[in-house]
């Protein structure tokens, strides 16, 4: 991608993908659609000071071949920062309470 910088320049940022079959996300109940699907993953960005972030394949959930569907396929779990440090995450479920109290004990 081409941006203007200061002073007329361009900027140049580059985007990076990769291809990888993987299982669909949950739910996925329609016996017509194959349990695999082609994605590409972004696993890098290039900055026009050449810094670059980082995200490997292997910082992707992929599953593939174990059947069924996964509900966390495809989702990036970390990403390596211009500095080389690395920033990671985990997904889990949360469910909210039906009837939301502020003050407690059903008061209004």
């Amino acid at each position: 991608m081409t941006l203007t910088a200061f002073d007329g320049q361009a900027a140049y940022y580059y985007f990076l993908y990769e291809s990888q079959y993987v299982q669909r996300a949950c739910p996925n109940d329609d016996e017509l659609t194959e349990s695999e699907v082609e994605l590409y993953f972004l696993t890098g960005v290039i900055r026009p000071d050449g810094t670059s972030f980082s995200m490997p394949l292997t910082d992707y959930i992929t599953p593939v071949g174990i059947g069924g569907c996964n509900a966390l396929s495809g989702r990036i779990t970390g990403v390596t920062l211009p500095t080389r440090g690395k920033v990671e995450w985990t997904y889990r479920s949360y469910g909210f309470p039906h009837q939301y109290e502020p003050w407690g004990h059903g008061a209004r």
